[in-house]
Order: C-alpha cells, then sequence, then structure tokens
C-alpha cells in the first residue's frame, strides 16, 4: 500500500511478524539505548519516550537514515503502578506470573515514527486480565516457552494466553508488542 523505504527499529520477531504479516516491506536496524527516564514521567509515557529514544539513536548511527521512514516502538506491562520488564530469571518470572494472576494489567506500547524528517509519536494502551493461575501452570510455561524477551514474563500468543487470558479490553497486537492498526492510520496521515 505504501510506497515507503520503510526501516523497523527493532529486533523483536513479533514485531517482524506483525508489520509482514500487515504487508509491509522493510528492513530491521536494532538501535542501542541506554534507557535513561526521568523519575516524575508518568509510567504510560515512558514507553513513547524509550521509542523516540531508539529513532533519534537510528538516525545518528544510520548513515542513510532520513532515507527512511523510520518504525521504533518499546512495550511496557504495568502493574500496580510499577513497570514490569523482562525477568532477568525463572523466579522473578515466576514473581510476576502470580502477581498477574487474578488481576488486571495495562500493556502499553509507544512507538514513533520518522517520516522525511517530522516524528511523529503515540502510543496504545489496552487492559488485561488473567484469571486465577496455578502454580504448576506457571511453573510450566515458564519451563516450557522460556518467557525471558517478554515485558510482564508473558506473550499472549503463548499457552499462558491461550489458557490465563479471560478478558482484554483494548488491540490484541498491542500486547504482541505492536498496534499495527495505530501505525497504519499515522502512515496514511503522513504519506497523504
Amino acid at each position: 500500500m505504501f510506497d515507503l523505504k520503510l526501516l523497523l527499529g527493532s529486533n523483536s520477531p513479533r514485531r517482524k511478524q506483525l508489520l509482514a504479516e500487515a504487508g509491509f516491506v522493510f528492513e530491521t536496524l536494532s538501535p542501542d539505548i541506554d534507557e535513561e527516564i526521568p523519575e516524575d514521567v508518568v509510567l504510560e509515557m515512558v514507553p513513547v519516550i524509550l521509542s523516540q529514544q531508539k529513532a533519534e539513536k537510528i538516525l545518528k548511527v544510520a548513515t542513510d537514515g532520513r532515507s527512511y521512514t523510520i518504525i521504533t516502538a518499546d512495550t511496557v506491562v504495568i502493574h500496580k503502578s510499577k513497570i514490569l520488564n523482562k525477568p532477568m530469571s525463572k523466579e522473578e518470572a515466576f514473581s510476576m506470573l502470580t502477581s498477574l494472576s487474578g488481576n488486571e494489567h495495562k500493556v502499553v506500547t509507544g512507538f514513533t515514527i520518522v517520516h522525511k524528517g517530522e516524528f511523529v509519536s503515540d502510543f496504545q494502551l489496552t487492559k488485561v486480565h488473567f484469571k486465577e493461575l496455578l502454580p504448576q501452570e506457571i511453573e510450566y510455561y515458564i519451563n516450557n516457552y522460556h518467557p525471558f524477551d517478554k515485558a510482564g514474563a508473558y506473550g499472549i500468543q503463548d499457552w499462558i494466553g491461550l489458557i490465563g487470558i479471560d478478558k482484554i479490553e483494548g488491540c490484541y497486537y498491542n500486547v504482541m508488542g505492536l498496534p499495527v492498526s495505530k501505525i497504519h492510520d499515522h502512515l496514511t496521515k503522513l504519506t497523504k
């Protein structure tokens, strides 16, 4: 649909999959950033700021970065006024999933699009509710699906999402890591 040279600033296999399934042709570059966030920032804005930092880094390191339309994103899980990052161990993953069990949390993906020098940033928020999970279900998931590359220690598309999530309010694909519909809308406006 879009006659653009797209550059996805991400290493996430899920983001690549979603963009490809939506018919986008793109290249990828994964920018390393320090992830410095001011302390007084509203939690929902953290992924937006991180996506902006990633886009700025790509423009600095990619010699032909300005010839691309760049898309960067960051996803956070917010539960009880705290961001749950990617777990560093089985114990941390177990603790996160136990905390999410029987509760609602928010998944926020912030994204930035850079098109012809213009920066556009936005975010999508989805509310997700887990039913009560048994400890052995959490243990099974961690041992068999190794969710250490996922914020909040789970993937909605994985086994635990199939058996454990009983309600979502908002965009499913946002929980996977990229609100493709909202990005599509922004690209449509930018390329008119």
